[in-house]
């Protein structure tokens, strides 16, 4: 499971709620979720997509997840990543090596060359 916080607010009635698009993997109510970086661990209470409840939530679907109060909107911030505390949880990452691809562009690339990423 990886599911990248989109926004996080705290309700007085239900708790901590969040929203995401799952990108891995599945999400039920009921379930264990950890937050990296932050070691956060917190109850599934419900989800909600499309403004219905539902018990399931997979690969592609933006959903808003109830934790209630089993974390506190204040530990939550956006580009944190929800995961399986159990099952390949997502960890921190020092470094990491990527390759670019650059398809279009006006000028020339050279060495030294700083973009500007918008």
């Amino acid at each position: 499971l990886r599911l990248p916080i989109l926004k996080v607010r705290q309700d007085e009635d239900v708790g901590t709620i969040i929203t995401g698009r799952v990108e891995t993997g599945s999400l039920k109510s009921g379930s264990k979720v950890l937050f990296s970086p932050s070691g956060q661990v917190g109850e599934v209470r419900s989800i909600r997509k499309d403004g219905a409840d539902i018990s399931e939530a997979k690969g592609g679907d933006v959903v808003t997840v109830c934790l209630g109060d089993t974390v506190s909107a204040d530990n939550l911030h956006r580009g944190m990543v929800a995961s399986q505390p159990t099952n390949d949880p997502a960890a921190d990452a020092e470094t990491f090596v990527a390759q670019v691809i650059v398809l279009d562009h006006p000028g020339s690339i050279r060495a030294g060359y700083c973009p500007a990423i918008a």
